[in-house]
This record gives structure tokens, C-alpha cells and sequence, in this order.
């Protein structure tokens, strides 16, 4: 059995409940790897199910991987040279690549990769989800180790009226495309197993639904072809998956949970096998949180005294504040871009009490004021 920390108690945040990233994902090795590298985004096992997707479409290789890092690379070498993962820069540039080439959109690439999966795809974490003993649990599972998937996404699980919700929220700054089909892929990959209804766990009249955001590029047309297993909801605030909470508790067929917490351990060890740099682990654990820690509690959180954080922190170039100031901004660009919230319900949720404080640190940040920078955006777009 794989010793585990207790979950914490559940935060509450205007929803029934909410589940956060495991403790496991929270306890960062002692030897740090300092360096600088563009953000991993996802899992390395992935880009082999994508281009195996595309030579099936008429893509080749040399096509799809046309301007990466890796585009002289034939197959038997790609695998070492990704190591880690697929960086931001590497997946953006074969996703502009694949809807170039077979003239579709992200929004359609991500879900018909997430058609082509099983549970057994992802690997150890899907093995750890088939020996779950409910949906309930194996969503759980999926929201503790989604870092296996994407380590650019957190998954946010609460119930909402009768509905289980399966909300994936970027934790670091990614580029649109790439934003967009992680969370295709990564809320659609998990539900696209056929295991999931052929076991008889949803019902004729347990359809899952999906909301896909007012923000989100889709073709209506094609998502038609599934609606004999989706509900899908347009214009939705944000793009979500809702399983029935009845059958939320339902046993799952092949439930054993030694099996599940052996499997675990290889999660927790390829969670450690896949961390990135200091920095950005520190980057996505304060972007986990529902508030901003101090300093001290941070510290506390890495097992670490302030000084020592202080001091990897500079030597990153960077400081507490600092960091904390460009997340705030961040956060504030991808509400500004992806919602419709006014500058003042930005500012407050961000920690600005007065609109013009917020405006002007926007501004020191951005080199423009929050209504210019969403202007832009806007007229960007439609370019």
C-alpha cells in the first residue's frame, strides 16, 4: 500500500465542493534543476497517439512536425529527444501544422484525438482510474495526477445541482491554440472510453453533457455525429463536462483499490520523474492555491525556510513579490481575453481594491491599461 498524506478538507468556493491538486503534486524535491526552458505542456507518450492520428489522416511526420525543434528528427530518435515532454512552442506549431493541413479546427483536433483513446492510454494514471471503485473517485484520481497528461493544467471537480462538473484551468501562460486543445483533449479523453457505456454505468438517459464556451472555435455540424453519446451546450460561461451526480457513487466493474494505490506509486514516481524548474513548480503551486500564500507560507509548503526560498528565488532572477506580480498578471490577460468580466471585478478578484491601482500596475506590466490591452484583443481576433 503507497503511504499518502490525507486529502485536506475541501475548500468551499461558492460551489458544493471542490477538489484540488493532491499533496503529492505539492512536495517538490530538495535538488533543483535551475535552468531556463520553455514550459512543458504535455506528456511525451501523447505526441506518438497525435501523430499516429495524423499519418492516419493523410499527415505525414516530416508534415506535422514541419518548424519544431525536432523537425529533422525520424521516429526512432524523436522519443529521446523529448524527454520530458512537448514544450508549448513544439505543440503550437503542430497543431497550426494539423488544422492547416487537414483544414479543421483546434477545437476539432482535440476531440477527435480524445475519440482515438481508452482509459489504458494514459498509462499508469489510467490504470489507477479503471481500479477506482466509483466515477467519483476515478474523476478524483484524474484531477490529482492530470501533471501526467498536462502539467500546464489543473482540473477543477465540484458539484453543481445534479451535475458533476469537470473544469480544466490552465495554471501557466500557454499560447491560445495550445490552451484550446489541451482542454479538448483533456476533459474529452477521459469520457471518450466506449468501456464507459458499454459497462452499463450511464444509462439511455444519463447522457453526458459538455458546454463549450462562448470563446471556443467549434463546428456544430460535427459535433452532431456524437450526439447519440453528448448533450453539448454552446455559449456556455466555460468549457466543462457534467456527468450526472446519481450515478456518481455507482461501482465501477473492475474496482480493487490495493491495485489502485500500488498503481499510485507509479504515478507519485513519474509526477517526480516528469518536475520541471524550480520556478515554474513554484509558478503552478501558487496558481493551485485559492489565495496567494505568503512568504512564509510558501516556504513552509516547500519545506523550506525563507531565506532559502529567498535565495533560489533570486538566484532565478526573480523575488516573492515579483513572481507574484506577474502571476496576478497573467491572470488578469487571460480574464480580459477569455471572459467578459468589467476591469473593476478583475481588479478585485485579483487583490486590487480601488480599479485605478490595478489599471496602473496592469499598465507598468503590459505597456497598456486593461480596456486598451482587451480592445486589442478583440480587434486581433478578427483580423
Amino acid at each position: 500500500m503507497v503511504e499518502r498524506k490525507a486529502r485536506p478538507e475541501l475548500c468551499k468556493i461558492n460551489i458544493i465542493w471542490y477538489s484540488e491538486i493532491s499533496d503529492t503534486s505539492n512536495t517538490f524535491p530538495q535538488t533543483w534543476k535551475l535552468r531556463n526552458m520553455d514550459s512543458i505542456v504535455l506528456n511525451s507518450k501523447y505526441l506518438k497517439y497525435l501523430l499516429s492520428y495524423l499519418q492516419d489522416r493523410g499527415v505525414s511526420h516530416a508534415e506535422a512536425l514541419r518548424g519544431t525543434s525536432f523537425q529533422n528528427t525520424n521516429k526512432t530518435n524523436l522519443e529521446g529527444l523529448l524527454c520530458k515532454g512537448i514544450t508549448d512552442i513544439d505543440l503550437n506549431q503542430i497543431i497550426v501544422n494539423a488544422t492547416k493541413q487537414l483544414s479543421i479546427t483546434v477545437y476539432q483536433l482535440g476531440f477527435e484525438l480524445g475519440l482515438r483513446m481508452t482509459t489504458t492510454s494514459h498509462g499508469s494514471l489510467g490504470v489507477a482510474i479503471l481500479c477506482c471503485d466509483t466515477i467519483k473517485t476515478a474523476m478524483m484520481t484524474y484531477s490529482d495526477y492530470v501533471a501526467l497528461v498536462s502539467p500546464a493544467f489543473k482540473v477543477n471537480i465540484y458539484a453543481e445541482k445534479e451535475w458533476l462538473a469537470l473544469e480544466p484551468v490552465p495554471i501557466v501562460e500557454i499560447s491560445d491554440n495550445v490552451y484550446l486543445f489541451l482542454m479538448v483533449f483533456g476533459v474529452c479523453s477521459p469520457l471518450f472510453d466506449k468501456n464507459l457505456f458499454d459497462t452499463g454505468v450511464l444509462g439511455f438517459d444519463e447522457k453526458v453533457i459538455i458546454e463549450i464556451s462562448k470563446d471556443d472555435e467549434v463546428n456544430a455540424s460535427f459535433l452532431k455525429l456524437f450526439e447519440q453519446f453528448f448533450i453539448f451546450r454552446y455559449n456556455a460561461p466555460c468549457s466543462r463536462a457534467l456527468i450526472p451526480i446519481a450515478i456518481s457513487s455507482k461501482i465501477l466493474p473492475m474496482a480493487n483499490e490495493d491495485t489502485r494505490q500500488s498503481i499510485l506509486t507509479l504515478c507519485n514516481d513519474e509526477l517526480e520523474s516528469t518536475s520541471n524548474s524550480f520556478l515554474e513548480q513554484v509558478t503552478q503551486f501558487l496558481v493551485k492555491n485559492q489565495r496567494f500564500l505568503s512568504l512564509e507560507e510558501l516556504a513552509d509548503k516547500l519545506n523550506m525556510s525563507t531565506r532559502t526560498l529567498h535565495r533560489h528565488l533570486h538566484e532565478n532572477g526573480t523575488s516573492y513579490s515579483k513572481l507574484v506580480a506577474r502571476i496576478k498578471m497573467e491572470q488578469a490577460k487571460r480574464m480580459l481575453m477569455r471572459t467578459d468580466k468589467n476591469i473593476q471585478s478583475i481588479g478585485l478578484e485579483l487583490g486590487f481594491s480601488e480599479t485605478t491601482n490595478f489599471s496602473s500596475a496592469f499598465k507598468k506590466y503590459q505597456g497598456m491599461t486593461p480596456n486598451q490591452f482587451r480592445k486589442k484583443q478583440q480587434i486581433d481576433k478578427y483580423r
